[in-house]
């Protein structure tokens, strides 16, 4: 694992993720601007380039993929859950909520984490998902 990884370049690339899957999914950026962890500055991720959208179409299509009759879907980050960002590890953590309706008019919500590792350049190594408390599949 990459040592010495940039704590900013980290924070950039969870913003940009942020607001990409945001696009993805119709709206608005429904996250806001991300604050690191340990700055005073917000992260306004129209203004950020860092190669992190693929994720975002990754997602899009997992969603899509399980929920093909989802008819409405938002996705944002948990403000009262911190971005972590491990320098040493050069990854980071942090919690997601997905909320839609399906086509029916039932509602769907569904929590999730995720772990991305990165390279000291801002190539992204590995991700992984964690799904938490379904409560409409």
């Amino acid at each position: 694992m990459t040592k010495g990884c940039s704590r900013h370049n980290l924070t950039k690339a969870v913003a940009v993720w942020a607001a990409t899957v945001s696009n993805f999914t119709g709206y608005d950026s429904m996250w806001g601007p991300l604050r690191a962890p340990d700055s005073h500055h917000n992260l306004y991720p129209s203004t950020l380039d860092v190669p992190a959208r693929m994720n975002a179409t990754v997602f899009r299509k997992m969603i899509e993929d399980v929920l093909p009759d989802l008819t409405e879907f938002k996705i944002w980050r948990d403000e009262d859950f911190p971005i972590i960002v491990d320098e040493k590890k050069c990854s980071v953590f942090f919690r997601t909520l997905a909320e839609g309706v399906f086509d029916g008019g039932r509602p769907y919500t569904q929590e999730y984490f995720l772990l991305q590792e990165w390279t000291r350049d801002g190539k992204l190594i590995q991700e992984s998902w964690e799904m938490l408390d379904p409560n409409a599949i």
